[in-house]
C-alpha cells in the first residue's frame, strides 16, 4: 500500500511541475532578415525582381522571432526612399527605388530583446528597366 501512495504522489507532483506557469518562449538569436523586390515570395538575406516594374517597391521583414519585447535600428544604403517603417518598433522597412540604373539596395537592422541583441544584413538587387524591359 505505502508504494502504491508513493508512486501516486511522485505522480502528482510530476503532473503539478506540467502545470506551473512559465513566462513566454524566448529564444533569441535564430531571427532572419528577409527581403522580396516587388511583389513575390521573401528570401532570405538576399533578393531580386520577379517583375518588372518602375519604380519598384522592396520590403524588409525581420522574421522567425520569438517572444515579444523586440527593438530595432534600421541603417539602409543605396539609392532608395523609405515609404513606410524602419522605426525602433516596427520589424519591416518598405522602400521604392527608381529602376534607371541596376544598383543594390542594403538593410541592415539591430535587432534587441532583452538585453540580447545581433546585426542583421539583406540585400535588394535592382535591375534597370528600359520600356517594358529589364536592359
Amino acid at each position: 500500500m505505502r508504494r502504491i501512495l508513493s508512486a501516486l504522489a511522485a505522480a502528482g507532483a510530476a503532473l503539478a511541475l506540467c502545470l506551473v506557469p512559465v513566462g513566454p518562449a524566448s529564444a533569441f538569436g535564430g531571427e532572419t532578415l528577409d527581403c522580396a523586390v516587388g511583389p513575390g515570395a521573401l528570401s532570405h538575406g538576399v533578393c531580386s525582381p520577379h517583375q518588372i516594374a518602375s519604380p519598384v517597391g522592396i520590403s524588409f521583414l525581420v522574421g522567425n522571432q520569438s517572444g515579444s519585447g523586440y527593438s530595432f535600428s534600421w541603417t539602409l544604403s543605396g539609392r532608395a526612399t523609405i515609404t513606410q517603417g524602419c522605426t525602433s518598433t516596427t520589424d519591416y522597412c518598405w522602400l521604392t527605388s527608381g529602376t534607371a540604373s541596376d544598383h543594390e539596395v542594403t538593410a541592415s537592422v539591430t535587432v534587441a530583446q532583452n538585453g540580447s541583441s545581433e546585426t542583421l544584413s539583406a540585400t535588394a538587387h535592382v535591375f534597370a528597366v528600359c520600356g517594358k524591359f529589364w536592359c
